[in-house]
């Protein structure tokens, strides 16, 4: 089975989607209230415009993915939002995720972030995906970021994808930003220049969710 990409990936650094356990009646904050914490097509510039397909299809959930439905103590909401650039192969995804308090945002994220460790790499349909580490960004109460990249087949043949996650903790907030790019032949500097801006991306989104949200 198949699904996209961003809902595979989002379940990994402690941003679970599956199994979050029940914390009374209704979340403190609503739907609507959380919505305006989240980036703009305005906010990330000229020719993005909201996607609601996200990234479209990516790997299944085997391999090292496979261990990764853990039980999100405290989760109150979650919300995910998807943008694309022009028509071109390139998108960005951000998730919020909001919890009872401080104390459970920190324990899920170190959870998730720890889980994820040990996972550098797996295999889909035969071909090789490649989990990386990379250096941390320096805002944020809690931070990570990996690179995840492997090859994609679509109807034209073989395309290599290549994703830029960045989460942060900020209070009992949790926000996931993921750039996604399609493309064959992609070098080392382009590359760079996705991360870079995958990282920039995130700082943005982590100060809006701060000025909108708090604490």
């Amino acid at each position: 089975m198949r699904i996209r990409l961003l809902a595979v990936l989002a379940g990994l650094l402690s941003l679970s989607m599956v199994a979050a356990s029940p914390v009374g009646a209704a979340a403190d904050l609503t739907r609507a209230h959380v919505l305006k914490a989240f980036l703009t097509d305005g906010n990330l510039g000229s020719k993005w415009h909201s996607s609601e397909n996200g990234a479209g299809d990516g790997p299944s959930t085997g391999g090292c993915f496979a261990s990764f439905a853990y039980a999100a103590v405290g989760l109150q909401r979650e919300i995910e939002r998807n943008h694309r650039y022009s028509n071109k192969p390139l998108f960005i995804s951000q998730n919020i995720q909001v919890y009872g308090t401080a104390d459970q945002a920190e324990d899920d994220f170190a959870n998730g972030v720890e889980t994820f460790a040990d996972c550098t790499r797996y295999s889909v349909d035969g071909r090789t995906w490649k989990v990386a580490k990379l250096s941390s960004p320096t805002y944020a109460d809690q931070r990570a970021k990996y690179r995840v990249s492997g090859p994609l087949a679509t109807k034209k043949g073989i395309v290599q994808v290549t994703t830029y996650l960045v989460a942060t903790r900020h209070g009992r907030f949790q926000t996931l930003v993921a750039l996604t790019v399609r493309g064959n032949g992609l070098t080392k500097a382009q590359l760079h220049a996705y991360e870079n801006r995958a990282t920039l991306v995130s700082k943005q989104a982590t100060g809006k969710l701060a000025a909108v949200l708090g604490r």
